[in-house]
């Protein structure tokens, strides 16, 4: 796994911040439930959690503290942003959760599978390379009956 440089990290993201929220909707629980009435038998807790353009954790945060069972990675290419989601976590004590500085293409083999792969506010922004490599993270990270939310 190769994290950024600094110059790759000197980039628009990084001068204004964008909000870091929670979504309801990409909730593991709420996904095995719709994952369950289309026919899927999802993965149950304790699950591996992927978001794609994590920000500074405020999706992931609430989910890690509330699910200490489970374990949690997010990445992002805003330094900044994850650099201030690093810092909440410190101040929580969760160590089921980690942030990254990385790009999406530069995501690779090392992190293994995923039961849930998030990506919410990112596919329809950026270009189509990363919208492709979105799409094969996926394909090759989801695990058996996985179920990615884009």
């Amino acid at each position: 796994m190769e994290l950024m440089t600094d110059a790759q990290s000197a980039n628009s993201y990084d001068e204004v911040p964008y909000p870091s929220y929670p979504y309801f909707r990409t909730h593991p629980k709420h996904l095995a439930t719709i994952a369950t009435l289309l026919g899927v038998a999802p993965v149950v807790a304790p699950y591996r959690v992927l978001e794609l353009g994590c920000a500074a954790g405020g999706n992931l945060i609430p989910m890690a503290a509330s699910l200490p069972d489970c374990q949690f990675v997010g990445i992002d290419y805003s330094e900044r942003q994850v650099a201030e989601g690093q810092k909440t976590i410190a101040s929580l004590g969760l160590d089921n959760l980690q942030l990254l500085p990385l790009s999406i293409l530069d995501f690779d083999e090392s992190f293994g599978q995923f039961d849930y792969i998030l990506c919410h506010g990112v596919y329809s922004w950026v270009s189509a390379e990363i919208q492709t490599r979105i799409l094969q993270i996926c394909r090759q990270h989801l695990s058996r009956n996985g179920v990615a939310y884009i």
